[in-house]
């Protein structure tokens, strides 16, 4: 008897906010089809403000950095959720170029369900100072509202690196985003548990500038929220370390298939992970961690115009008191 084929991996993309809007549009009426999408954004913008407010203003920002920064979509498959669920990411400080891009798409195996809850892919992006982040504000505005006044680089009060995701997730047609800046993105890296997470969050000022939803989240819903944000920072550093798990690409083993079409071409990777387990009844599995050398002998030779804290070295999984293998990665 001829085996089953497997079924193809199906995986849920961002549904891009702008690209529904100018779909809406093209449906309702005929002047916008021949429209680029921020120009139509524009146009229906300036005739209803009502339907612009700061979730809004904050997934298009992200939307157009990426759409501007190589338009990266990566795809990683359920098996190696887990295994980067596994690992332990907890620095001193976040270094520089945390990601391994600007900005992108983390594409979720339809499969993926956490909390109770099976959200969309994820739109990642960041920056490195006030001033990168004001430019991206700026990009927006000229492209949907160029006759608003400039914003100015005072306009934001939060300072140093920060990152913003967003995603759909209980509900169809809403979107959340969370926007974690200097201090505070560090606190969060560093948080062990969800409560952690929430006594951070509870902390930091201006709550509003940090936590966007357009109703009130859930208890499961920030639950999914902590967790989709461990898994992009540990993801990050894990690709950080080894670099050689991306290939370019889609997903090949099995075929693929997706949750709705991309609205726009983009450069797709794939993740790799490899797990390696043994098999020993004196041996037990340890996930990979991350661990940041501070101490001054690991800042001499070639190392002496490093500042202190910036170095890191990767252990892989691998089981207890075989060889590790460790990985220098370079803020």
């Amino acid at each position: 008897m001829a085996k089953k084929a497997k079924k193809n991996q199906k995986y849920r993309i961002y549904p891009m906010h702008s690209a529904q809007i100018k779909r809406t549009l093209d449906k309702q009426s005929r002047e916008f089809k021949p429209m680029g999408k921020w120009e139509s954004l524009q146009r229906i913008f300036k005739h209803q403000p009502v339907l612009q407010n700061t979730t809004t203003a904050n997934i298009h920002v992200a939307e157009l950095q990426w759409e501007s920064q190589g338009r990266n979509a990566l795809f990683l498959n359920l098996d190696d959720i887990r295994t980067i669920e596994r690992g332990c990411c907890k620095v001193k400080f976040v270094p520089d170029n945390f990601l391994p891009f600007k900005s992108f798409m983390l594409c979720l195996p339809a499969g993926y369900e956490a909390h109770g809850i099976r959200p969309t892919g994820l739109l990642i992006t960041s920056f490195d100072s006030q001033k990168e982040r004001v430019q991206n504000i700026n990009n927006c505005r000229l492209k949907i509202d160029p006759e608003s006044p400039v914003v100015l680089d005072n306009a934001i009060k939060y300072q140093g690196k920060g990152i913003s995701i967003a995603y759909r997730g209980t509900h169809e047609k809403e979107f959340t985003t969370l926007d974690l800046y200097g201090e505070d993105l560090e606190s969060m890296v560093n948080s062990k548990t969800f409560s952690d997470f929430v006594t951070v969050y509870e902390k930091m000022s201006g709550h509003a500038v940090n936590y966007f939803s357009q109703s009130p989240l859930t208890t499961s819903e920030r639950q999914l929220q902590y967790t989709l944000f461990k898994l992009v920072m540990s993801l990050s550093m894990y690709i950080k370390a080894k670099p050689d798990v991306l290939t370019e690409g889609f997903p090949v083993k099995g075929g693929f298939s997706l949750s709705e079409p991309f609205s726009e071409p983009v450069r797709s990777l794939t993740i790799n992970v490899s797990s390696k387990h043994r098999d020993s009844p004196e041996e037990h599995h340890r996930g990979w961690f991350i661990r940041q050398l501070v101490a001054e002998c690991y800042y001499r030779g070639e190392y002496k115009d490093l500042e202190p804290g910036s170095r890191m070295v990767f252990v892989d999984e691998t089981t207890v008191n075989l060889k590790v293998a460790s990985h220098n990665v370079q803020g």
